[in-house]
């Protein structure tokens, strides 16, 4: 009936399909469900112009990366870069040339790290790795490569203005740190 219906949405259901429904309306609105839930979920732990995770969903994943290491054992390493002079590019070249440097920042991280790295846009202009397996000098063998890549590998304007990128470092391992 309509009221038990009704408490049902109030309790989380999210729609009612007639007892008659075909079965392959039953399997689309099943599908689109998931797809639909999938995207939120992007939505809500990706950041929007890297696609890399978000700072909330990076500092959930080293809160869950800690407590791993201190159960298991194990190096980790949290890493955070942060772009020299972004501001000054912001300024020279605006918005949309910022927020390219950034993608390409975020495209040469994601293609220069392992696939058990975990990286996100911690802020503004600062990218945050979680290094599973690795203690201080992996990061900084790490953070030595990054710097070097992102010497090679430039970011440009439309107009083909070279922009060189350059980062400061920090990080810190468990369980020394």
């Amino acid at each position: 009936d309509v009221t038990g219906q009704i408490e049902a949405l109030r309790a989380g259901a999210d729609d009612f399909v007639a007892e008659t429904a075909p079965p392959e309306l039953l399997l689309q609105a099943v599908i689109t469900r998931a797809e639909r839930g999938r995207r939120l979920r992007e939505m809500l732990h990706r950041d929007e112009l890297t696609g890399l995770l978000n700072h909330g969903a990076l500092l959930a994943e080293l809160e869950y990366a800690v407590e791993y290491a201190r159960r298991h054992g194990g190096p980790l390493a949290f890493v955070v870069f942060d772009l020299d002079r972004f501001g000054e590019v912001h300024e020279r070249f605006g918005q949309i040339v910022g927020d390219q440097v950034l993608l390409h920042v975020g495209n040469v991280f994601r293609s220069s790290v392992r696939a058990s790295d975990v990286i996100g846009r911690y802020g503004a202009e600062e990218f945050a790795m979680i290094l599973r397996g690795a203690g201080a000098s992996g990061a900084a063998v790490l953070a030595a490569k990054l710097r070097r890549v992102l010497g090679e590998q430039a970011a440009s304007t439309a107009e083909g203005v070279i922009i060189p990128l350059h980062v400061s470092v920090g990080w810190a391992s468990h369980p020394t740190d």
